[in-house]
């Protein structure tokens, strides 16, 4: 976006601003079916997408309405780790009774 620096600080508040001459398939988790869906209703960019409801974008992606939604206006709700902190690992561990 941003090259050849490779970054760019958005205030806090202006990340509507920032997405809205995106085209839709940079937004970080709107995935190609859902550009397709987009594409079917001719909106390319975010600007046009944003303008759309919660209840209209329901219509359209059901329980990935929210995240759509969401990723729209450029909000997160994923909780902020330290870059050195290692990311959450779920394991699970069966001990057969004999040998199988």
């Amino acid at each position: 976006m941003v090259k050849p620096a490779g970054e760019y600080i958005i205030g806090a508040g202006e990340e509507e601003a920032f997405l809205a001459p995106l085209p839709l398939y940079l937004i970080p988790g709107i995935e190609p079916i859902d550009l397709r869906r987009f594409s079917d209703f001719n909106l390319a960019v975010v600007q046009e997408a944003a303008r759309l409801s919660k209840e209209h974008l329901a219509v359209l992606f059901g329980l990935r309405s929210t995240v759509i939604y969401n990723a729209l206006r450029g909000i997160d709700p994923s909780p902020v780790h330290p870059f050195t902190q290692a990311p959450p690992v779920a394991a699970a561990d069966h001990v057969f009774g004999e040998d199988t």
